[in-house]
């Protein structure tokens, strides 16, 4: 892998940003669709390859279609059921063990014990 170009200039949200005409602009979209002469679709965006935030070396990047994008980070969580979650409330066991057992993350677990939710709810 070639070296990284580091962005020193302003970051929102892990996101290098530079202004231009009083609008603010994405640098990796611009730095990636200028070096390899293209437009971006609007179904598309540019994600960073490396782990380094403000790297913003066109190499380091790559195009992804939103519903990929959406697909890799959404996390589909099972319904439990209200036997279930009575289970988990009453339950002597660590969130970390529930969740692994009903594989839900260990905040549902918490809200669950905490009576803070009526998610996941499915009878």
């Amino acid at each position: 892998m070639t070296d990284h170009i580091i962005h020193n200039g302003h970051m929102n949200n892990g996101r290098p940003y530079e202004v231009i005409d009083g609008k603010r602009v994405n640098v990796r979209k611009r730095v990636y669709c200028e070096y390899h002469n293209i437009t971006l679709k609007p179904d598309e965006r540019i994600i960073l390859t490396c782990k380094v935030p403000r790297c913003i070396n066109p190499l380091h990047m790559e195009i992804i279609k939103v519903n990929d994008l959406l697909n890799k980070v959404r996390r589909v969580i099972p319904m439990l059921s209200e036997y279930q979650r009575e289970i988990i409330f009453l339950s002597d066991k660590t969130d970390k063990e529930l969740a692994e057992e009903f594989n839900v993350p260990k905040s549902t677990i918490n809200r669950i014990r905490t009576r803070r939710t009526r998610a996941c709810s499915s009878n």
